[in-house]
C-alpha cells in the first residue's frame, strides 16, 4: 500500500474544519448532510468529529514525529523569513535546525534524521517548497530598495502624464550578448543509471552583441548587430536573406558597443524607426539602464533636439524593471540554443559555428520571442504599459532588519515540556475546585462549560508559548551561525609579507603573525614631541684632565733609509724590538693615516719624509705580544 499524500490529507482536513464552522453558524444553520456535499468530505467523517470520536490524521500522527507542532512552525516561519530576505535555507540547514530543537528539548544527542524527513515535512506545510536556487548578484539584491522603485516609478509616471504619451511611444532598449557556439540545456532520454548525459557541442565562445528594441504596443525594431573583428567579411554574409534586410551590422575590436555605435544605432535606426510607430513629430520615450555609451553628451544631445526623452533605470535593477530583461532576452536565448543543438545534431558542422550561420539562426529565434503577446506582457510584468507599480512593488520583501533579535519570554519556563506540565498541573487545580463545589448549591453544568472554556484558554496559551520558545531556539541558533562566520576577515589589507613568488602555508602563517605582532607593538609606542624637556640642573665641576704622556720620537735608520719611529710611552724597552714598518701607501693621505694608525702597533715607523703628515697628537695604545 502506498504512503498516503500528507498535501492532500491537509487540503481534505481543512475542508472539514470550513464544515464543522458552519455547522457551527447560528446565522446560517445547514444540517450536516449539507455541509458534507457543500465542503466535498465524507458524511461520516463529519459525524465523528462532531462526536469527538475521531480526529485527524495529521494530529493523529503528531506523536510519531520528532518535531512537536510548535517546533515545525518556528522552523516555517524562519524558512519564509529568510527567503523573503534573499538567502533560502538549505536542506541540510533545515536538517540540522530540527536536529538542534529536538536536543534542545530532550537534552539528550539526537538521532539522523530520515531521508524523506524533508520531503513529509514539505507535505505537513503545503506554504514551502523545494527549488533549485538561482544566484542573484549580491548588488541587485540591495537594489531591491522600494523608496528607489518609487522614485523611479514616480518620474515615470509624471513623464507619461505630461506628454500624454501611449504604449507606441513608449521604447525599450538593451543589449544582448550571444556565444556563438553555445547550446541550450534541455532533458533528454538517456540509459538509466547515468548521472550526467553530455552533449557534444560546438564549444565555440565567440562573442556576438545584438541591440534590441521594443516598443509598449508590441513591436519590435530592427536588431543592431555587432560583430567582432576589424571589418565586414564576404563569408559573414553568404546567407543573408529577405528577412535581414533591415538589420543593421556593424564590428568593433572586442564585439561589445561603444559611443560611436550608440550614436550610429541611435541616428541611423531608433530614430526613423521609432517615429513611424509612435507617428510624426510625436514625444517618444526611451527606456535604457545607465551604460556609459547610452549617457554621452552627444546621445543625449542628439535626443533632446529629436524630441526623445531619456529615463535611466536604477542601478542593478534591469531584473525588475527592464521589459527586455524579464520577459524576452531568457526565451531568445532558449531558442538560440535550441537552433544550435539541432544544428549540431544534423551532423553539419565539422567546421563549428561561425558567423555565416549565425545570422540565421538568430532570425531564427527572433521570430519565436518576438511576439507581439511577449512584448506586451513584457510590458505589463514590469508595470511601464499600463503604468502600474504595484506589479513590481508588490514582489519585493518586506525590509529586514540589520540583525536578527530573538523573541524575548519569561525565563520560566524555558522548554515545552515546562509549559505542558504547567498546563497539566492547572487543569488539575481546576478539577480540585470543581469537585470541592460537589456538595454546594452551585449550578456544576454551568461550571463545567466555564471549566471547559478555560481548560481551552490554558491549551491555546500553552501552545502559543511553546511556539514562542522553538522561534526563540531557532533564532538564537541562526545568530549563533552567523556570528561564527562573522569571525572570519574579509579584508583587503595591501601590507606585503614576502616577494617571494612561492611560499607554503606554515610560511604565510609565519609571515602573518610576525607582521601583525611588530605592526601592534608599533602601534602601542608612544608618540614622541620633538621638543625634549629637560630638568634644570645644577653646575658641576668638570672632572680633573689628566695629562697624556707624550709620544716618544726616535730617528733610526733602516735599510739605509731615515725612519723615524714612533714608541707609544706605556711600551717597555723589552718590547721594541717589534717594529712595524708602513709603506708610503699607508701614508698617502691624511685621511687613512688615523684608521691606520688604529690597527698598527704601539711600535711603528715610517719614512721621515712623511713626518709632516703624521698625528703625532695621537695617543697609541699598547698591544703586548
Amino acid at each position: 500500500m502506498g504512503r498516503v499524500n500528507q498535501r492532500k490529507v491537509s487540503e481534505y482536513d481543512e475542508r472539514l474544519q470550513r464544515a464543522l464552522k458552519a455547522l457551527g453558524s447560528v446565522n446560517n444553520p445547514i444540517s450536516v448532510g449539507e455541509a458534507a456535499e457543500e465542503y466535498e468530505v465524507n458524511k461520516r467523517t463529519l459525524y465523528r468529529r462532531i462526536a469527538g470520536t475521531h480526529e485527524s490524521r495529521v494530529i493523529s500522527h503528531q506523536e510519531q514525529q520528532r518535531l512537536t507542532p510548535a517546533e515545525e512552525s518556528a522552523i516555517v516561519k524562519w524558512c519564509q523569513e529568510q527567503d523573503d530576505r534573499g538567502f533560502p535555507p538549505r536542506l541540510d540547514m533545515v536538517r540540522s535546525m530540527a536536529i538542534h530543537l529536538e536536543e534542545k528539548r530532550t537534552g539528550t544527542i539526537a538521532a539522523t534524521l530520515g531521508q524523506k524527513w524533508i520531503s513529509r515535512f514539505l507535505n505537513r506545510h503545503p506554504t514551502l517548497a523545494s527549488k533549485l536556487s538561482c544566484n542573484l548578484e549580491r548588488q541587485r539584491a540591495y537594489a531591491n530598495d522600494p523608496r528607489l522603485l518609487q522614485d523611479y516609478f514616480g518620474k515615470l509616471g509624471r513623464l507619461i502624464r505630461c506628454y500624454g504619451l501611449k504604449g507606441a511611444q513608449i521604447f525599450n532598449m538593451d543589449e544582448k550578448g550571444f556565444l556563438m557556439g553555445q547550446a541550450a540545456r534541455a532533458k533528454v532520454i538517456c540509459r538509466r543509471g547515468r548521472c550526467n548525459p553530455r552533449v557534444t557541442h560546438d564549444g565555440k565562445r565567440e562573442l556576438v552583441s545584438v541591440i534590441e528594441t521594443v516598443s509598449g504596443s508590441g513591436i519590435a525594431l530592427s536588431p543592431f548587430i555587432i560583430n567582432k573583428g576589424k571589418g565586414h567579411y564576404l563569408g559573414w554574409y553568404r546567407n543573408l536573406t529577405e528577412a535581414e534586410r533591415t538589420y543593421h551590422f556593424s564590428y568593433s575590436p572586442k564585439g561589445w558597443t561603444d559611443n560611436e555605435l550608440a550614436m550610429r544605432w541611435l541616428r541611423d535606426l531608433f530614430n526613423p524607426e521609432s517615429a513611424q510607430i509612435a507617428g510624426v513629430n510625436q514625444p517618444r520615450l526611451l527606456i535604457l539602464d545607465g551604460h556609459g555609451s547610452h549617457i554621452s553628451f552627444e546621445f543625449i544631445q542628439y535626443c533632446i533636439e529629436s524630441g526623445i526623452h531619456l529615463i535611466c533605470l536604477p542601478a542593478h535593477s534591469t531584473h525588475l524593471l527592464q521589459p527586455l530583461d524579464v520577459g524576452l532576452f531568457s526565451p531568445y536565448q532558449h531558442f538560440y540554443g535550441l537552433a544550435v543543438d539541432n544544428h549540431i545534431r544534423s551532423g553539419q558542422s565539422q567546421e563549428g559555428i561561425r558567423k555565416a550561420v549565425f545570422i540565421p539562426f538568430l532570425t531564427e529565434a527572433r521570430t519565436k520571442t518576438m511576439t507581439s503577446h511577449s512584448i506586451q506582457q513584457a510590458f505589463t510584468a514590469t508595470g511601464i504599459w499600463p503604468l502600474n507599480p504595484r506589479r513590481v512593488l508588490g514582489k519585493l520583501a518586506p525590509r529586514a532588519t540589520k540583525q536578527l533579535t530573538a523573541i524575548g519570554v519569561a525565563r520560566n519556563p524555558q522548554t515545552a515540556w515546562d509549559i505542558r506540565g504547567k498546563v497539566k498541573a492547572g487543569k488539575k487545580l481546576l478539577d480540585i475546585g470543581f469537585m470541592s463545589l460537589e456538595d454546594t448549591k452551585v449550578d456544576l453544568k454551568e461550571c463545567g462549560e466555564i471549566r471547559d472554556q478555560v481548560v481551552g484558554i490554558l491549551r491555546e496559551l500553552g501552545h502559543q508559548l511553546e511556539t514562542v520558545i522553538a522561534e526563540k531556539e531557532v533564532y538564537q541558533e541562526s545568530n549563533r551561525h552567523l556570528q561564527g562566520t562573522s569571525k572570519l576577515f574579509n579584508t583587503t589589507d595591501r601590507r606585503q609579507l614576502s616577494v617571494a613568488r612561492v611560499l607554503n602555508g606554515a610560511e604565510l602563517i609565519r609571515l602573518r603573525d610576525t607582521r601583525l605582532t611588530k605592526d601592534a607593538k608599533k602601534a602601542l609606542r608612544l608618540p614622541v614631541s620633538r621638543k625634549k624637556i629637560t630638568p634644570k640642573r645644577k653646575p658641576t665641576k668638570p672632572p680633573p684632565i689628566t695629562p697624556t704622556p707624550p709620544i716618544r720620537v726616535q730617528e733610526i735608520l733602516i735599510s739605509n733609509t731615515p725612519m723615524v719611529m714612533f714608541i707609544d710611552p706605556e711600551v717597555e724597552e723589552s718590547d721594541y724590538s717589534e717594529v712595524e714598518q708602513l709603506s708610503e701607501n699607508e701614508w698617502s693621505t691624511p685621511h687613512s693615516t688615523p684608521r691606520h694608525i688604529r690597527r698598527s702597533s704601539s711600535i711603528f715607523a715610517a719614512p721621515k719624509s712623511l713626518l709632516p703628515d703624521i698625528p703625532l697628537h695621537m695617543r697609541l695604545r699598547s698591544r703586548k705580544p
